[in-house]
């Protein structure tokens, strides 16, 4: 995490623009949207975002405690418009290749013919770094973290930067997380002026 940087909004325009794979598309969007970690999108089944009894996906996408950091379990994220739009397209593709199905994972990495298997984390970073160099964006220091610090520091902006805001929607159980996020955008005065405050 500390080496990762976060991506400029342009930035990340780019990398899905360059990235012609539906599920790979899809995987940029759910880091940009939910701030999840590389391996709770890893985690993610297709039951966590679609309801079978309805044929609908669902309002919100939760992962599953024991794939949280420290297994601590965090608020359900709503799901993004913009996710919405590339999970329904993903999905489509899933079902018209007959695995749209309770625990199927909703990453299917394309060496599942003997059986059904999710990416891992590695292949995610992978896919990332990947999208990056499409894109033209220095991959240095870009990596699956990067989108999380990006969303922490649009957090940061559109709480009137409320460093408690930025750690609730993170997730985090301390401040001092969440100030990690914030040391690239903020001086050590402005760090120190928001302890005095609190």
């Amino acid at each position: 995490m500390g080496k990762c940087r976060p991506l400029a909004d342009s930035e990340i325009e780019l990398m899905k623009m360059s990235t012609p794979d539906l599920r790979d598309k899809c995987i940029l969007i759910a880091l940009e949207k939910t701030g999840y970690r590389a391996n709770e999108i890893a985690s993610l089944k297709i039951d966590d975002v679609f309801d079978f009894s309805s044929q609908t996906l669902k309002p919100r996408v939760q992962v599953k405690r024991e794939h949280m950091k420290k297994k601590q379990g965090r608020r359900s994220i709503p799901l993004h418009p913009d996710l919405r739009s590339a999970l329904t397209l993903w999905l489509a593709k899933l079902q018209q290749h007959g695995y749209l199905r309770p625990g199927v994972p909703l990453w299917l990495s394309r060496k599942h013919v003997a059986r059904l298997m999710g990416l891992c984390r590695e292949t995610i970073w992978r896919i990332v770094r990947a999208a990056a160099i499409r894109a033209g964006v220095n991959p240095e220091r870009v990596g699956c973290h990067s989108y999380r610090k990006s969303l922490a520091v649009k957090c940061w902006n559109l709480s009137g930067k409320n460093i408690m805001a930025v750690k609730e929607a993170l997730g985090h159980k301390e401040v001092s997380s969440t100030q990690a996020y914030l040391d690239s955008i903020m001086s050590d005065d402005a760090i120190d002026a928001l302890f005095l405050a609190a």
